[in-house]
Parts: C-alpha cells; sequence; structure tokens
C-alpha cells in the first residue's frame, strides 16, 4: 500500500536528517510562503532548537553569535525575495569572521524566473562573493538519482563550511507548490522512504586533512632573528591557542601583544605580553630606534591605527598566518602570507625553532610597557566617569569571572585595545571585527547570550539604535543580557578623523546626532533600564544577578573623550620618547 506525501516536505524532511546526523541543532527562522514546507518540517522535529525572527537581518546576526559560542553551524532559514538579500550582512561578517553559518533560502522553480513573478528576485547565487560553497537545488524528482544529488550538496556545504574551512554557505532550494503537509503530491511505497531517508542517514565522507608544511626558508627567518614581535588578533579558540602560542613565546622570547579583539588581551600568562603597543607605536621615535627584524602578525589585521601604521613603515621581514581564505597582508609589505590554522602554525614550527636568549630589545620594550602601565592606571583612577575609555576599563573590572563580554564595532573596541589590561581574568571576548560594521550587534550578543550565562554588550547608540528591533527577540526567549550603553549622541568616532576640524558640516554629515530616548524605547519593549552616573553604580548594577535584557545608560561627550585621548596620548610619547633617550 502506497504511502501519500507532499514532495517539499519530504525533501526538507530529507535535509533535516542530514543535518541531524552531522550534529546541527540550531536553527533561525523568519517567515514565509515559499519557506512553508522547510519551516514545517523544522517546526515538527523536536531535535532542532528554534529561534523565529521577524526581521531576517537579525535574525542572521543572532545566528551570527550562537555559531561563535558553539562552535557548530547554526542554520538559517528565509522565504524568497527581498527576504534573502537582508541576510548578507550577517553573511559577510561571518565569512571574514570564519563563522560557520547554513544559509537555506527558498526560491520558486527555475521555470518561474526572470518572468516578473511578484517577490522573485535572482537569489541563486547572491551571495557569491562571500560564501565558502552554494547549491541551487532544482525541484527535485522522485529518484535515487536525484536524493544522492542532494545529499551530496549538503554533504558538500557542511565540508566546506565547518570542516574544510569555516564560514557560510548558502542553499538555494526551488520550492514549488503546494508546500501545505495535507496537500498531496505523490504516493510512493513505505520501501522507497525506507531506502531514501537511509541515504540521508549514511556517514559523512571526508578526506585526511593534509599536515601543514612551512617552507624551510620562513623557519631559517625566525630562528635566525634576534629580534622580532608578535602580534594577535582576533578570536581564537582560547584554551588550544593560548597553549600553542605560550609554548612558542617561551622559545622565541618575543614581546607579544594580544590585540583588543583577542580574549588573550584580558586573560594571558605570557611573561612578555604587551598591554600598549598601541599607545607606544604612536612615537615615532620608537618606531625608528627600535624596528625589529622581524614581526609575525597571527590572526587578521590589527584593531589600532597606529599598529597599522608601524607596520607599514617597519622594515621588518613580516609574516602573517591566518586560516582564513583570502590572503591577509594588511599593509601590503608582507613578506610571507601563510593561509593556515593559527594553533597549527604554532604546534608545526615548536620543535623546529631554536630557544632564543632573551634580548634587550625585549628586556626594554617590557620595561616600557610597564611604566606606560602604571601611567594608564593612574590616568584611568583619576578620570572623569564620564570618560569613554574609563568605562570600557570598568567593566573589564566589574564583570564577574567566566563572562561573555560583547565589545562593539567603532569606538568601544578602539578604547578597548588602548586602555584594557591583562589582568588575568577568564573573560570570553567576542567582537564583529571581519567587515566592522556597527549593524546586527545586539543580535549577535543574543545569539551568544542564548547559550550560557553572565552576558554582557558594551556599545555605542548608533549601533545600539541601528539594531533595536532585536529588543523584541531577547523579550521573547527571555535572554540574560546586560547592556552597557556608551551614548554620546552620535557617531563620536569622527570627533578622531581630521574632517572633525570642518564643523560646518561635521555635525550634520557625519555626527548625525539622533536626538532619541533610548530609554524611553528599551522600556517600551519590556525590558529593564537604568541611567548610571557613577563606577560605584555601575559596579553595583554589574553584580547584580542577571534578569533578562537591562541597559545600563551612560552619558558621554564625545568632543570631550577625545580631548582626554589627546592629552592621554601626549603623555604616553613623551615617556616613551624620554625612556628612548635613556636607553
Amino acid at each position: 500500500m502506497k504511502i501519500a506525501i507532499n514532495r517539499n516536505i519530504f525533501w526538507s524532511d530529507l535535509l533535516l536528517i542530514r543535518l541531524q546526523k552531522f550534529g546541527v541543532r540550531n536553527v533561525a527562522i523568519s517567515p514565509g510562503s515559499r519557506s512553508t514546507s522547510l519551516t514545517y518540517s523544522f517546526a515538527a522535529q523536536e531535535y532542532f532548537k528554534k529561534y523565529t525572527f521577524i526581521d531576517e537581518r537579525s535574525s542572521g546576526f543572532f545566528a551570527l553569535g550562537l555559531a561563535k559560542k558553539t562552535g557548530v553551524p547554526t542554520v538559517v532559514v528565509t522565504t524568497s525575495g527581498s527576504a534573502a538579500a537582508e541576510l548578507y550582512p550577517a553573511i559577510v561578517e561571518a565569512y571574514y569572521q570564519q563563522t560557520p553559518l547554513i544559509i537555506i533560502t527558498a526560491d520558486r522553480p527555475q521555470s518561474l524566473r526572470n518572468n516578473g513573478i511578484n517577490q522573485t528576485i535572482n537569489q541563486a547565487f547572491i551571495f557569491n562573493n562571500h560564501i565558502l560553497a552554494q547549491h541551487d537545488i532544482h525541484t527535485p524528482n522522485l529518484n535515487f538519482n536525484s536524493i544522492s544529488e542532494f545529499i551530496r550538496a549538503i554533504d558538500d556545504i557542511l565540508l566546506n563550511g565547518f570542516i574544510l574551512a569555516k564560514g557560510p554557505v548558502h542553499l538555494n532550494l526551488q520550492y514549488d507548490k503546494p508546500f501545505e503537509p495535507d496537500s498531496t503530491t505523490d504516493r510512493v511505497a513505505p520501501e522507497f522512504l525506507d531506502k531514501a531517508f537511509g541515504v540521508a542517514l549514511k556517514d559523512l565522507t571526508t578526506a585526511e586533512l593534509k599536515k601543514p608544511i612551512i617552507d624551510s626558508e620562513i623557519l631559517k627567518k625566525i630562528n635566525s632573528a634576534s629580534t622580532g614581535i608578535i602580534i594577535v588578533s582576533g578570536e581564537k579558540n582560547q584554551k588550544e591557542f593560548s597553549s600553542s602560542i605560550k609554548k612558542l613565546n617561551s622559545k622565541l622570547k618575543f614581546p607579544i601583544y594580544f590585540d583588543g579583539s583577542s580574549s588573550s588581551r584580558i586573560n594571558n600568562n605570557d611573561s612578555y605580553s604587551l598591554n600598549n603597543l598601541s599607545g607606544i607605536v604612536k612615537s615615532k621615535q620608537f618606531a625608528l630606534l627600535n624596528d625589529p627584524e622581524i614581526i609575525i602578525l597571527i590572526g587578521k589585521s590589527p584593531t589600532s591605527a597606529s599598529v597599522l601604521d608601524f607596520l607599514n613603515h617597519s622594515k621588518a621581514f613580516k609574516i602573517s598566518v591566518s586560516s582564513h581564505v583570502d590572503k591577509v597582508d594588511p599593509t601590503g609589505n608582507f613578506g610571507v602570507a601563510l593561509s593556515m590554522n593559527e594553533t597549527d602554525f604554532c604546534s608545526t614550527i615548536l620543535p623546529k625553532i631554536k630557544i632564543k636568549k632573551l634580548s634587550l630589545f625585549t628586556k626594554h620594550i617590557l620595561k616600557l610597557d610597564s611604566e606606560i602601565e602604571a601611567l594608564k592606571k593612574e590616568f584611568l583612577k583619576n578620570v572623569n566617569f564620564g570618560f569613554e575609555g574609563k568605562v570600557i576599563a570598568d567593566v573589564i573590572n566589574f564583570i564577574p569571572q567566566k563572562s561573555n563580554l560583547f565589545v562593539s564595532s567603532s569606538m568601544p573596541i578602539r578604547d578597548l585595545d588602548f586602555f584594557a589590561s591583562n589582568i588575568e581574568k577568564q573573560i570570553n571576548l567576542y567582537s564583529n571585527r571581519g567587515a566592522s560594521g556597527i549593524d546586527g550587534i545586539i543580535s549577535s550578543s543574543l545569539g551568544i547570550a542564548s547559550q550560557s550565562s553572565n552576558n554582557f554588550l558594551i556599545t555605542g547608540d548608533l549601533a545600539y539604535f541601528y539594531d533595536i528591533s532585536a529588543l523584541q527577540s531577547a523579550v521573547k526567549y527571555n535572554i540574560p543580557l546586560t547592556v552597557i550603553l556608551i551614548n554620546n549622541n552620535g557617531g563620536g568616532i569622527f570627533e578622531s578623523l581630521p574632517i572633525s576640524k570642518y564643523r560646518k558640516f561635521f555635525n550634520d554629515y557625519f555626527i548625525t546626532p539622533h536626538n532619541l530616548n533610548l530609554g524611553k524605547i528599551t522600556k517600551s519593549f519590556g525590558c529593564n533600564y537604568f541611567k548610571i552616573n557613577s563606577s560605584r553604580e555601575l559596579k553595583r548594577r554589574l553584580s547584580l544577578k542577571q534578569s533578562g535584557f537591562t541597559l545600563l545608560e551612560i552619558k558621554t561627550d564625545a568632543f570631550e573623550s577625545k580631548q582626554i585621548r589627546d592629552e592621554y596620548w601626549k603623555n604616553l610619547i613623551s615617556i616613551t620618547d624620554k625612556f628612548i633617550n635613556e636607553n
């Protein structure tokens, strides 16, 4: 006796079986007609943890944060048309951050494309420039050639988006009406279904990964260099990478700088770590008289413009190491750009590296860094609470151990890079420093927070306003997140750029003040809100047990903060120059 099925539901079920076999569990879904069958299949399966979003852009960034936290691909489901395009910002960020996302968009059949039909765009390869694997799946036939081809396409995106590399992948599925489960399209034998689902349950076949090989000339360069600097930038597997880079640098004994986008900046026990390289290299004397023989950049481009400028003018032989599929050469003058896993690089060269003596170069920079650290601590102790850099330092000091801290792009991540110190405190640090946009910041933070407790976000007011619709999801899923909002009423980062002296146009076209009451807007979603006026009050609020979404707003003056930074840099450069002249 044959069984009545809906072909679209059948194919969706095959996809879900394959995803489940691989261990994919979390799904972000936005409603739509063309994706009905796929949404129904996910809704019917208790195994999958589903989150629904009205706003596709928020859905994409939530999935991004969730995948950052779990390390496992998150599925994102949308309908056809502009809904698919709304995902692009999150896909771009996932591509550059090497975060695994499985994007599944529903589409019309090939026969209905390019005919002026409503809600139909050319979406088959819409993310082509920022995707690791993609397939446009035709309306399937009920035979095992089609089934096997479909499973191979799924395996291809899993291999290329998670096993061989990490990043976003895309399945564009062509669905033809009817979509609903009680709308029968075919009748098949039970044996056919058993065999088809058996194909979906087969093991994933992978080739053995090749062991990384590093050219002997690179090893010779590293071994022959008596002076060097290591710069680490970007999120890493904290435990594995921290262990491997520490072992490597115990031999090299180079000053090592953990950029503000690295969790190791706040928590590392490397004897040669620097807290203040981004400030020290502002001194022209330092750059001129303390150029090392070699610089190793591990990860992505540094946060600090001053560090980038130092790299640009340095005559050192430069090596970049990044697992990203794109070449990493942020200043265009690197001698070698290695495309390989950063942890593998450390462990591969470790046995071949000679143990170096502690150089005078390293001793001097560590001593200088210590003097700058004393200046910084005294400065932060005495500066007014409204200074934006102090807010960053306070939050790091006040939040509990093992917290998750997301730091927004624009000025917050730069202030962290300037003013954060290694306090050997276990904090998981996150940021969207792939494309470094301010979109999706709240949503990304909520994705991380949905998987854990003690979650904090530091953000500016424009980034907060830009993603304000995410608060609906925060309330819906009762996600514990405390947001520290640095509100300078506009794009305060532009005060640091040369355009700021053109005051006639600057305010209207760059600062763009919004003059919004973000506290009232936040409370209208049913969220908690408190205005903070002192370090003491901030510390008290951050020590309380989290309950849902809470906004802590700190009003600041961007121009005043810029002046305070300038004064700090002036003092820092003076100390650096004096140290160099005396040593």
